[in-house]
């Protein structure tokens, strides 16, 4: 957020709850206006590490995905061959092996088949959160149908053809990722064309002065094609997140976070690849457990879903049944009211709650799911 003219309001409310308000008054000289995502001007310096940061993103995306496949998942060995090799160039061209038709032709696919599924399959209509210049756009919720329709599809192959040809999208992950990588990048130079040349929304357009930074935090807030074929709910939720897209309606991402490369390429590349790492080191090396490590492991997974699921229905159940009826563990939510307006003049609040397990879940879910993570990486125990 961005504050050209300065000033909140930050009040209290039940003897300890901050709630914030935040006013926006064109009529008034002295008023808070809000810009929401983006610096309106950027520094050289700023775009030049910009530019950094997205090369070395890619860089690093495809220097472990080569330490996995050819160093047994050692970054440290992986880190000396780079040094060794010269340049970053050189070390990729030496392990990363020619593109070929398959895993290309393959991703294609995926990307077409999402791509379909996102349009044809019904769904109910659900309107977003408020954006900047007021509108509020239509969402076809279908995402939970996708994922047991593109699962049911592996499960299909699975049992028709084999293990082999279930397994093809592991076995050429690397390729894959190139793939996706030329895809992102492709995506994100689209979205700032449109950005620039055919917007949907101009009041939900943000520009930083720098083009380089524009390509990296995007121009439009949603880009579209046509009433409901929205570019960043189907590359974050069926890309990047396909069995999430039910929730992700009110995440940061949607509401606030223009698209460009940090999204287009984020979700195609960076989701895919860090979020399996884990899955990718246990496929290739086997793991024999105790039953008490195991139990342990098992445990603190298990808890730390039930401690997720616990946090998002108690926030869930603020929003449906209102301060007045929500109880967390007992008591009365604690809340954050935040009081916005929008380009329109609209007044909005958003109530965020401040209480229960939401307010601790993050923390205890990230120990719980790292050390079970953790544990099972370090009981490397042979049969």
């Amino acid at each position: 957020m961005i504050k050209s003219r300065p000033p909140v309001q930050t009040v209290v409310q039940d003897g300890n709850v901050p709630s914030l308000v935040v006013e926006h008054r064109q009529s008034n000289p002295g008023a808070l206006q809000v810009l929401w995502g983006r610096r309106s001007q950027v520094s050289t310096v700023s775009a030049f590490l910009s530019l950094i940061f997205m090369l070395t993103a890619q860089i690093f995306i495809l220097f472990a995905q080569v330490c996995m496949d050819s160093f047994d998942g050692s970054v440290t060995r992986g880190a000396r061959e780079l040094l060794s090799a010269g340049s970053p160039t050189a070390f990729l061209r030496s392990y990363l092996s020619t593109i070929s038709k398959g895993p290309v032709a393959g991703f294609i696919a995926w990307v077409t088949f999402q791509a379909l599924l996102y349009t044809f399959l019904p769904g109910r209509i659900t309107l977003g959160p408020p954006t900047p210049s007021g509108l509020r756009l239509p969402y076809r919720i279908n995402g939970l149908l996708s994922w047991f329709l593109t699962i049911g599809l592996w499960f299909g192959v699975l049992c028709t053809k084999g293990a082999e040809a279930a397994s093809a999208p592991a076995r050429n992950f690397t390729m894959l990722i190139v793939s996706g990588n030329i895809y992102g990048l492709m995506i994100a130079v689209l979205a700032l064309l449109k950005g620039y040349l055919f917007p949907g929304a101009n009041g939900d357009r943000r520009f930083s002065g720098s083009v380089v930074h524009d390509f990296l935090a995007g121009v439009e807030l949603n880009p579209r094609v046509g009433r409901y074929w929205d570019v960043k709910m189907f590359q974050i939720g069926r890309l990047g997140m396909n069995s999430w897209v039910v929730m992700y309606l009110s995440t940061i991402d949607i509401a606030h976070d223009h698209f460009g490369f940090y999204l287009g390429w984020g979700a195609a590349v960076w989701l895919p690849v860090v979020y399996t790492m884990q899955a990718q080191y246990l496929a290739s090396h086997f793991i024999q457990l105790s039953s008490l490590s195991l139990c342990a492991i098992l445990t603190a997974g298990i808890l730390s879903y039930v401690v997720f699921r616990l946090s998002n229905h108690q926030k869930y159940s603020l929003r449906q049944n209102g301060e007045g009826a929500c109880r967390i563990w007992g008591a009365p939510p604690r809340v954050i009211r935040a009081k916005y307006a929008t380009a329109d003049g609209k007044r909005h609040e958003s109530t965020l709650l401040y209480s229960g397990e939401f307010a601790s879940a993050r923390n205890k879910k990230l120990w719980l799911t790292g050390g079970s993570i953790a544990r099972l990486l370090g009981l490397r125990e042979t049969p």
